[in-house]
């Protein structure tokens, strides 16, 4: 399996290498000529804002370690999301935004083609089936999906090289294989989706025992495999430990900590009847479509747009099946239905049962997210049925046979099709009622016809290449080249315009709700808040029969959920604070709220001014209605909102979390004139926290920095409050109280923050439940607040401590190495190829 260099390989691998590369930038066009910018589903709600502030804070030269922009603030490093510490997101530091976003999305999508080749070519794949595996992965429906998903884009385009970098070490067993193999899992994990990664090792892991015979005889010794890869362990471990450490004291302190409700776990199942675009894609150009669209079989948006594998794909399972590697066909098929039957999710008992039974799977949401199995296995299989037809080209009638009867079922179901459209309305009624398909159901079977045909179209392609083939009528280089034509046309014309883009100025063109909200105050001293404030209701309002452009820009221009980041806004959304202090999930939490009034109630004491709604609300007892002329929908501006920091005279300890709700929602408490109190944590020694080094203004423009707050208003009886300075993770405020009494700010209680008032430190309480507070007494004229997270810096010692002794192990090695090779004699092959793969 060994070849004799790096340097041969490269010659032999580059064009088709060369080709993957090319083949992704033009199916992302758009992207690469910097003309579009990814605007479908979590890209413009989340993944934008995300890695603007990422951009901004890395172009100060700071680690944003706090976020002021979600809820009432939350940590941002510590969320694996955020890629803080992911290597590939360094760009940011020199690129500009869109350049930066874009390119990176770009890679990661070629990567995953090109890793899947080289993967294919370890497992000892000629070149074109590499190549339709590479293909069948890169444009399926499951990756073409991800491009919506940025996290777990990168986590997937990471898993082919993952399961090439272990069976590279358990072939030549030497510390460089070693270290390649951590360094990818490293980076595989700091992509930003823990769940991807551990399919991806569960993947590797059982790939590399099914290969394990085929392993050279001096590498079949699985106590040394077993020592190193338990070395490789600890080292990853150790190098993570500066992620994994802030990560977990957030999935304590959030609703993870014990689990997801299940409801929430299971949310994405896919639906069984959606199977049928595993054969049949969806189409995405349809201009209204809610998260989906209209022909999407199933009651509601998936998770992943497509499903959808090619229609030559049936036959490539076909000869893998009947080829001569039936030990490695069995383990991906084996994946492929794993993958299949977890994804169905609560449709099938299995997930259920392990979502009680097995730890750890109920840390994660969405079954859909297991389709990644199916969709990995489902481009090996095709690799390896071509790799058949290649060592067994000569022809069989069975072969024949089923490709008749193929055929003959889908002409019998077209012709069923064409005449039982009332029919097919009728089963779609009752089987999935999709408002949006049914209320024009005329497109949705329009698409689904022109797809059949399709189908049944290039079945007969397929088919009749294959029949050439077999016959000795095309040569293998020609049948090659039009297989590849076949595959890739099939896939990149089903999911080409599967994610809508914009052009940037979608994104840097200033908010048209800005003309009614002041900006100067929803980004210090007040918030502002877009999504829906009701529980059957997600995080956008969706309004059916409105172009889904329209709602995007809609979305857009009256800053919904986390679309204001880049300029600065303090986006009260989601309730994501609440879920910070453990009040279990947002079902629990809703039924503290009965009713509409508390709900009034408690933006106000969330600092909340300014309330977007696309419906009307009933307000007149607590916000007036602020006119808008250019933008749908209702601006509601809450009367006598708190601001972000006061001083009230009073406060109230209270011991039970019940107790501490109930009484700031109560319609008799004032939270001018007192505020409830619950100790948490005695404040650690002023010690053992070091001043943070002030990081310079960033110019103004769209970024996560704030500007100085306005002054607070009057009517608090405890004294003045104003916040002089947010930058990063310290905000300054003035203050003056004539009595003793406490400083309320309104940003989410969290370990890691400390309060000074005029150099001394004080302990912080837990405020109104949700808040912070600190004692202030008459002479105090500041208050800072500093984050500081113990966990990051607990863990970056361990990764540095454990980076040194891996560089120092290496060392250690390439020494004793370098002493083997004076001793070998001459002509005598190395003892590692480097990165070739087998020939």
């Amino acid at each position: 399996m060994r070849t004799p260099g790096s340097t041969v390989w490269w010659r032999r691998e580059w064009l088709p290498v060369a080709g993957l590369a090319a083949l992704g930038c033009l199916f992302l066009w758009e992207l690469v000529s910097l003309s579009g910018v990814s605007v479908a589903r979590d890209m413009q709600m989340f993944f934008i804002g995300q890695k603007h502030l990422l951009w901004a804070a890395l172009h100060r030269g700071e680690i944003p370690l706090w976020s002021p922009y979600y809820g009432t603030g939350a940590p941002f490093l510590a969320n694996f999301q955020s890629g803080v510490l992911y290597p590939p997101h360094w760009l940011f530091a020199v690129l500009p935004f869109f350049a930066a976003f874009n390119g990176l999305v770009v890679l990661h999508f070629v990567l995953g083609g090109v890793f899947t080749y080289l993967l294919a070519r370890r497992i000892a794949l000629d070149v074109v089936p590499s190549l339709v595996t590479a293909v069948v992965f890169l444009l399926g429906g499951y990756f073409c999906s991800l491009l919506n998903l940025v996290n777990a884009l990168q986590a997937a385009a990471w898993a082919p090289l993952l399961a090439y970098a272990l069976l590279r070490h358990a072939e030549f067993r030497t510390a460089l294989s070693l270290a390649l193999l951590v360094a990818v899992a490293l980076v595989s994990l700091l992509a930003g989706e823990p769940q991807t990664f551990l399919m991806a090792s569960l993947v590797a892991g059982t790939l590399l025992l099914v290969r394990w015979p085929d392993l050279p005889a001096e590498a079949r010794r699985s106590l040394p495999l077993l020592s190193s890869l338990a070395v490789g362990g600890l080292v990853l471990v150790g190098l993570a430990m500066v992620q994994i450490l802030p990560t977990l004291e957030m999935i304590g302190e959030s609703s993870r900590g014990g689990g997801l409700a299940y409801e929430e776990a299971s949310f994405y199942s896919l639906e069984p009847l959606r199977l049928v675009h595993l054969i049949l894609p969806a189409d995405y150009r349809d201009p209204v479509y809610r998260f989906g669209m209209r022909s999407v079989i199933g009651r509601s948006g998936p998770w992943l747009f497509s499903i959808y594998l090619g229609a030559s794909w049936l036959f490539l399972c076909w000869f893998a099946a009947r080829g001569r590697r039936r030990r490695e066909v069995v383990l991906w098929a084996g994946f492929f239905g794993l993958g299949l039957l977890l994804a169905l999710g609560d449709h099938t008992p299995v997930y259920p049962w392990l979502f009680e039974q097995l730890p750890g799977v109920s840390a994660f949401r969405f079954p859909e997210k297991y389709f990644f199995f199916s969709g990995f296995a489902a481009a090996m299989l095709a690799g390896y049925g071509v790799q058949a037809l290649w060592e067994r080209p000569e022809r069989r009638r069975i072969d024949g046979a089923v490709a008749l009867a193929w055929l003959a079922a889908l002409t019998a179901g077209r012709l069923a099709w064409a005449s039982g459209r009332q029919a097919l309305e009728r089963f779609a009624a009752a089987s999935f009622p999709n408002p949006m398909m049914l209320e024009d159901f005329d497109y949705a079977y329009g698409v689904w016809t022109a797809h059949f045909d399709k189908l049944i179209v290039l079945t007969v392609l397929t088919g009749g290449l294959l029949w050439a083939f077999r016959r000795g009528t095309l040569d293998r280089r020609l049948f090659a080249g039009l297989l590849l034509a076949v595959v890739t046309f099939d896939l990149a014309s089903a999911h080409r315009h599967m994610n809508a883009v914009v052009e940037p100025e979608f994104y840097t063109t200033r908010p048209l709700i800005h003309d009614y909200v002041p900006l100067e105050e929803v980004r210090s001293t007040y918030r502002y808040r877009a999504s829906p404030f009701d529980e059957n209701v997600g995080a956008v309002k969706v309004v059916m029969g409105v172009p889904v452009e329209a709602q995007k820009w809609m979305w857009q221009q009256t800053v919904q959920p986390n679309t204001g980041q880049p300029w600065r806004v303090l986006s009260h959304d989601n309730w994501d604070a609440f879920k910070l202090r453990r009040t279990a999930d947002e079902r629990a939490f809703f039924a503290i709220l009965p009713d509409w009034e508390r709900r009034w109630r408690l933006l106000r004491l969330n600092s909340v001014r300014y309330a977007f709604s696309v419906n009307s609300l009933d307000h007149e007892r607590y916000a007036r209605e602020i006119p808008m002329d250019s933008l749908p929908g209702h601006l509601y501006e809450l009367h006598d909102p708190l601001p972000r920091v006061y001083v009230v005279p009073r406060g109230d300890f209270v011991e039970g979390e019940v107790d501490a709700i109930n009484a700031v929602l109560d319609e008799g408490f004032d939270p001018t004139l007192r505020v409830t109190l619950m100790r948490i944590a005695a404040v650690e020694p002023a010690a053992s926290r070091p001043e943070l080094a002030e990081s310079p203004e960033p110019a103004e423009g769209p970024g996560p920095a704030a500007g100085p707050g306005l002054a607070a208003e009057p009517g608090f009886p405890g004294g003045y409050a104003r916040i002089l300075e947010e930058r990063g993770g310290t905000v300054r405020i003035a203050v003056q109280a004539p009595a003793p009494g406490y400083l309320v700010l309104t940003d989410s209680y969290y370990p890691g923050w400390s309060a000074r008032v005029d150099g001394e430190e004080r302990e912080i309480f837990l405020a109104n439940y949700f808040f912070r507070a600190v004692r202030v007494r008459p002479g105090d004229e500041e208050v800072v607040f500093r984050y500081r997270s113990r966990p990051f810096e607990r863990g970056a010692r361990v990764s540095l401590v454990t980076l040194l002794i891996a560089i120092l192990g290496l060392g250690v090695s390439a020494w004793r190495r370098r002493g083997r090779r004076r001793g070998r004699p001459s002509g005598a092959p190395p003892a590692d190829e480097g990165l070739a793969p087998p020939a």
